[in-house]
């Protein structure tokens, strides 16, 4: 070998054109060697042996390989595969596991084949063989797909067992403790380590959680709130917004009805744990029937027993389900009957009545439900108040206005009517129909023609007296007699009804208030008008206690 010739090892490969690629990571929590990181490295030593360039590079950070759900970063490469224009040539991917766990392998087959199709194919850098279409490798890869997706049923598998056994044992699994509750931490020996704090997670993996009672002020309000429900028969929204009201939060937050619902529905404020209620299985959810959940006591109940149980015969009897079609529409119509108008606020707010989240699942909306009783003006999003008048009281007082006037109007029926204009509107729907179910005319014109046929009955009109305008010194004059009476003259004395001149008069002469008290000699601004009647207040109180003789009392203080 001459001195200016360079030595090439027998199991290198030396490639003279660098190729553009994708890097594609996956890490789930399942595997710390899977850890991005190692990834990374392990296909920066492939592409540098294979002439690879890592121009681009897909992370799917703490994502399950079983879907396409939430790996944005699969997502995004396929997205750039499938426009056509990507700036990589190939995609290099640790593993085939990596590339997903699909339960389906010829999903995972159908993301690699789409890739395939556009001209850039999938490199696994870890395999044992060559993903170049041949027989053998074909082979394998369908046997490591099907092996990474057995490998996610066997962990599942294995997980749910431990953790209905460690549910068995007592421990907790997983979540935050509610309310009343808190968690304590224990280690393997079973000896307490302290309290998790919300958020908190344990860090020894052989450490358990348990639940153990929290402080009594919580545990008082658990069991107000199973009082308020069962001996007050108040609902889920009433037994929140009472709460609320007080001043009660639950970890910081307002209650809502579902918090509600769930307290009540715990079985840990009776000192039993239950676990395994639904199963997930690679993630499909199913319930279980209650024969197959895991439930254990735990400690001594929070609440009595028969409290307990009595709520939850009163949350099964208002169920859909439990409760028929028949006693709904009845309790409808109850409230229709005592309110005069329905809405979802008088629903909720009725303890007997079913919220009016049960009407809506029931008959699909509430104005469905509402037409059945038969209140057609429902307007879901318009302000519904309730009217206790009876429906013919409000239709003597629109014809004793009729009667007197010959005609009607919203201005008529706030000065002279039993209720103002606007009752009239939230119990009829308007004021015309109003006019209908009064039997009076519902048209402006026909109101307007009745009126004038009425007012030609009664013969001409009488002529009213005419009015003699006040002069300047009558309405100054006017201000000195107020002074005298009162000892000071304010707009309001003036807007009195028992006042021949009323302030707006005294701006149009005088323009201010101001000139015309300064005309009649007295004080012209506010201040002077404050000032003078306090100097008033002291003088009235210094005349009082000089003629009032001083109590024995009043004596003795005034020595001492």
């Amino acid at each position: 070998m001459s001195p200016g010739e360079e030595s090439v090892m027998p199991n290198e490969i030396v490639c003279e054109k660098v190729v553009p690629a994708a890097q594609y990571l996956r890490m789930s929590t399942e595997h710390q060697r899977y850890s991005l990181e190692n990834q990374r490295v392990a296909i920066a030593a492939y592409a540098a042996l294979r002439g690879y360039a890592i121009v681009e590079t897909f992370i799917d950070p703490g994502k399950s390989g079983l879907s396409l759900n939430g790996r944005k970063g699969l997502k995004r490469l396929l997205a750039e595969v499938l426009q056509g224009r990507p700036r990589f040539r190939e995609i290099l991917v640790l593993d085939v596991s990596r590339w997903g766990r699909f339960q389906d392998v010829d999903q995972s087959a159908h993301y690699e084949f789409i890739c395939r199709q556009a001209g850039i194919p999938v490199r696994y850098c870890a395999e044992p063989f060559e993903n170049d279409g041949s027989p053998m490798s074909s082979i394998m890869k369908h046997m490591k797909r099907v092996m990474a997706a057995e490998y996610s049923r066997e962990l599942s598998a294995k997980v749910a067992r431990a953790q209905r056994l460690q549910a068995s044992l007592g421990f907790k699994q997983g979540g935050f403790a509610p309310l009343g509750l808190r968690r304590m931490l224990i280690d393997e020996d079973g000896r307490q380590r302290g309290l998790l704090k919300r958020g908190q997670h344990k860090r020894v993996n052989t450490d358990r959680t348990i639940l153990v009672p929290g402080p009594p002020s919580e545990i008082a309000l658990v069991r107000r709130i199973f009082k308020l429900y069962v001996d007050d028969k108040l609902s889920f929204q009433a037994i929140a917004r009472r709460l609320n009201g007080s001043g009660k939060r639950r970890a910081g937050t307002l209650f809502k009805p579902l918090a509600i619902q769930t307290i009540l529905s715990n079985r840990l404020y009776i000192g039993e744990y239950v676990f395994g209620k639904t199963a997930s299985n690679l993630g499909n959810v199913v319930r279980l029937p209650e024969d197959r959940w895991v439930v254990t006591k735990i400690m001594d109940p929070l609440i009595p027993e028969d409290l307990f149980w009595r709520a939850q015969g009163h949350m099964a009897a208002t169920r859909k389900g439990h409760v028929t079609t028949e006693k709904l529409l009845a309790d409808l119509a109850r409230l229709f009957a005592m309110h005069g108008t329905l809405s979802t606020k008088i629903i909720d707010q009725d303890p007997s009545c079913a919220s009016a989240h049960s009407y809506i699942r029931r008959f699909k909306t509430l104005r469905a439900a509402f037409r059945l009783v038969g209140f057609e003006d429902y307007k879901p999003y318009a302000r519904q108040r309730p009217v206790d008048h009876p429906v013919s009281e409000l239709m003597d007082g629109l014809r004793a206005i009729w009667d007197r006037h010959g005609a009607i109007s919203a201005r008529l029926i706030n000065a002279e009517g039993p209720y103002p204009a606007r009752y009239y509107r939230w119990r009829f729907g308007s004021l015309t129909k109003a006019y209908e179910a009064s039997g009076l005319p519902s048209g402006a014109r026909e109101r307007r023609r009745t009126g004038a046929r009425v007012t030609a009955a009664l013969g001409p009109a009488v002529a009213k007296p005419e009015v003699r305008r006040a002069t300047d010194a009558e309405l100054i004059d006017h201000l000195r007699q107020l002074y005298i009476q009162h000892g000071y003259v304010t707009a309001e004395m003036l807007n009195d009804i028992t006042s021949p001149y009323k302030a707006s008069r005294y701006r149009e002469r005088f323009e201010t208030l101001a000139n015309a008290y300064a005309l009649a000699g007295l004080a012209s601004t506010q201040s002077s008008i404050m000032k003078a009647a306090y100097q008033r207040v002291r003088d009235r109180a210094d005349l009082a206690s000089a003629t009032t003789p001083p109590t024995a009392g009043g004596a003795a203080a005034l020595n001492n």
